[in-house]
């Protein structure tokens, strides 16, 4: 590791690697944020905006990258599950299956979503 950084509200760390990734942790659980992001050579730095909203690389490649730092999903199981099959257009059946969407469910875990939104979490 050549990096390390702290996201300026502290809920996130970015590290700069040898192996030619930057990547973004959660301090609370240790995993991974998203995917690693990949340069052509070793990551020499990996520092948040100030704002928190992206991640700026450089590496020995010669290269600097912005990223975007995702941004958290709250909410239920119930919402977020919901709000993953409007955007995806698939979702997990009883076995466990990825199974696509048809457009009437598509529109009903739609209108789901927005009478959750709308109604906020009593909607749930």
């Amino acid at each position: 590791m050549r990096s390390v950084s702290f996201s300026p509200d502290g809920r996130l760390i970015a590290t700069g690697s040898w192996d030619r990734t930057a990547r973004i942790w959660d301090p609370r659980t240790g995993k991974p944020i998203g995917p690693a992001l990949h340069h052509d050579g070793e990551v020499e730095v990996a520092i948040f905006t100030p704002d928190g909203r992206r991640l700026l690389t450089a590496s020995c490649d010669k290269t600097a990258r912005f990223w975007p730092v995702p941004t958290p999903v709250e909410g239920t199981l119930d919402q977020i599950r919901v709000w993953t099959a409007v955007l995806t257009g698939m979702e997990l059946d009883a076995n466990g299956a990825i199974r696509l969407l048809n457009a009437d469910t598509w529109l009903e875990r739609q209108r789901q979503l927005q009478s959750a939104t709308l109604a906020g979490s009593s909607g749930w």
